[in-house]
């Protein structure tokens, strides 16, 4: 995504904060000078990837806001198949819960413990160290062979 490869068009979320441009799915690109936001009156607000194709997707990392003191400290992952929408489970077979931020700039690499073929990705924030959610990601993997 932070290449460039990943169209902005491509990236699409839930809501944008306010409904301002600066907090549009385009700007939570890893290392973007900004950062993604939802309004803060959604109940599960969500940014995706749509990857034009299948992909296998193998993990991602999280980085906060670049211009404020917000960050995801936890998240769920959406992967869609091109047939239906399936979390990431834990062991148990619950929702899994990753880790997020614990600052505004360190990057968090999360591995995911088996690989999964998604035509989309969609990173659901469970909870935030202050209001609104705020973060940059990028996802790992490769085409789909």
């Amino acid at each position: 995504m932070e290449s460039g490869e990943i169209q902005d068009k491509q990236i699409t979320a839930s809501s944008i904060n306010g409904d301002n441009q600066r907090y549009a799915p385009k700007n939570g690109r890893l290392n973007s000078p900004v950062a993604w936001a939802p309004k803060d009156n959604v109940e599960m607000p969500w940014i995706q990837v749509d990857f034009d194709g299948m992909v296998t997707v193998t993990g991602v990392i999280t980085q906060g806001s670049a211009g404020s003191s917000n960050w995801v400290t936890e998240f769920s992952i959406l992967i869609n198949d091109g047939e239906s929408w399936n979390y990431i489970l834990d062991p148990n077979g619950s929702v899994k819960k990753f880790s997020g931020n614990s600052d505004r700039s360190t990057q968090v690499t999360t591995r995911f413990e088996h690989s999964h073929n998604a035509m989309l990705l969609r990173i659901i924030p469970k909870n935030r160290n202050m209001a609104p959610h705020c973060m940059r990601f990028e996802v790992l993997g490769c085409p789909a062979v």
